[in-house]
């Protein structure tokens, strides 16, 4: 019996989505985007939103660092913390070319001396000079990076791009991708630095006195330079892990944040999306940076007002029920007595909804299959709740036919002649007016 209740509720039901199909359209996803950056609003798709349509609101180009964003009082904004970077005191380069000194050195070089290793020290004391400016430069990268993050508003493509090309001109080995590969490259710098030093200080040593006397400040300011960094190089080593992790912050860090997604509510002429940003409290770690807030409210206009159609299914509750009847016997006589009344039918039902886009209630149609196997019409109103309104609560009259005592008989009257030898309880199908209640689910909608 529950078998066949509900497949003959299933087949009803989708012979009333059948019956107004001509009237139903399928829900549409419609994309907007907000570019931060260039302060305009963009649709993927040129045609009108309308009622009922799930949109998607997205914002691009915010920087995550400085603002929390949030769309319609929800903040889509990730976490990301930033680490106050130690400062240090970066050594200026003290480091003089030698070929470019004005002031020679008077002395009687005739003879014995060989200035070929003056040549030579110089070509060393320039390679030096070159790499321990590069390696300089390495270290004041966390620099160039928070000046990218002073941005309001960076396009994540070009931001990144911009990073990689300041790392090739930097170094000259390709772009650098991980954290690890920036520490690395840090750690390969400092050692070529060593290494042109202690070439320097080897090719020094080979000089004659006239000539170690001529390049005696060269090598003192290379010496003084090179001291600053070699003093303490877990310092610069500590140094250099704080600005990858910046590094690695800003290379897995989206600049685009998509927000949640919404609908359009039933019957408004527009939607509304109101989007603010504010500067977040980590961003204070960013020097001089400066945050203004902002925010967008942008109305998007909605098609599809009027009266809408929906199809669903429910269960519901019915105040028509059947009555049984039976016989009792006394004193002799028989009696026509009413075995028992229900006082309420209940069973699965597929309703059609229409109601008007700017207002909940509406009226409904439909028909239950009750507990005694019969099926009842309904007629009445709903409360439309829920996303586009698939939710209803239904309550009205129902009609249906219902077993009633058959005239002339009635209860608890003698029977008499041969209406004392009846073995049945004549009973004739009625059709009667009631009340019901249930709860639907709109499976569909059309405008």
């Amino acid at each position: 019996m529950h078998l066949s209740v509900a497949w003959l509720a299933a087949f009803v039901c989708c012979l009333m989505v059948i019956g107004c199909g001509g009237t139903t359209l399928a829900t549409r996803n419609v994309s907007l985007s907000y570019d931060m950056a260039t302060n305009t609003v963009q649709a993927a798709s040129t045609e009108a939103a309308k009622a009922g349509d799930m949109v998607s609101f997205e914002v691009k180009n915010v920087n995550p660092f400085l603002y929390e964003v949030s769309i319609n009082n929800q903040t889509i904004s990730r976490s990301t913390p930033l680490r106050r970077l130690g400062r240090f005191a970066l050594p200026a380069p003290a480091i003089s070319d030698t070929a470019r000194q004005s002031t020679p050195v008077t002395a009687d070089i005739a003879g014995s001396t060989n200035r070929l290793p003056i040549n030579r020290f110089r070509t060393n004391h320039t390679l030096f000079r070159n790499r321990f400016t590069t390696f300089l430069a390495f270290l004041s990268f966390d620099d160039y990076l928070l000046s990218l993050l002073r941005q309001p508003f960076p396009q994540e493509d070009l931001l990144k791009r911009s990073i990689t090309t300041r790392l090739n001109d930097l170094v000259g080995t390709g772009p650098l991708y991980t954290r690890a590969d920036f520490v690395r490259k840090g750690d390969e710098l400092f050692e070529a630095v060593t290494k042109s030093f202690n070439d320097l200080m080897s090719e020094y040593q080979f000089l004659d006195t006239l000539a170690k006397r001529e390049l005696r400040q060269p090598m003192f300011d290379a010496r003084s330079t090179y001291e600053v960094i070699s003093g303490d190089k877990g310092e610069w080593s500590r140094h250099i892990e704080a600005t990858a992790d910046l590094y690695e912050l800003i290379q897995n860090t989206p600049f685009t944040f998509s927000s949640f997604k919404t609908q359009v509510a039933i019957g408004d002429e527009a939607m509304a999306f109101r989007v603010e940003g504010k500067r977040k409290e980590e961003a204070d770690q960013i020097p001089n940076g400066i945050t203004q807030p902002f925010m967008l409210q942008y109305q998007m206009p909605v098609q599809g007002g009027g009266f809408r159609l929906g199809v669903g299914a429910g269960l519901f509750a019915s105040s028509l029920a059947n009555n049984s009847y039976g016989f009792r016997d006394s004193l002799g006589y028989r009696f026509i007595v009413q075995n028992q009344r229900d006082v309420i039918n209940y069973g699965p039902g597929a309703v059609m909804h229409f109601h008007h886009t700017t207002f909940p209630v509406g009226g409904n149609v439909g028909v239950m299959l009750n507990n005694a196997s019969r099926i009842q019409y309904l007629a009445g109103a709903s409360l439309m709740v829920g996303d586009r309104g698939q939710v209803g609560f239904n309550g009205g009259l129902t009609f249906g036919t219902v077993a009633r005592l058959a005239a002339p008989y009635v209860v608890d009257k003698r029977l008499d002649g041969n209406d004392a030898k009846l073995t049945a309880v004549p009973t004739i199908d009625r059709l009667e007016l009631g009340w019901y209640g249930g709860v639907s689910y709109n499976f569909s909608t059309g405008k």
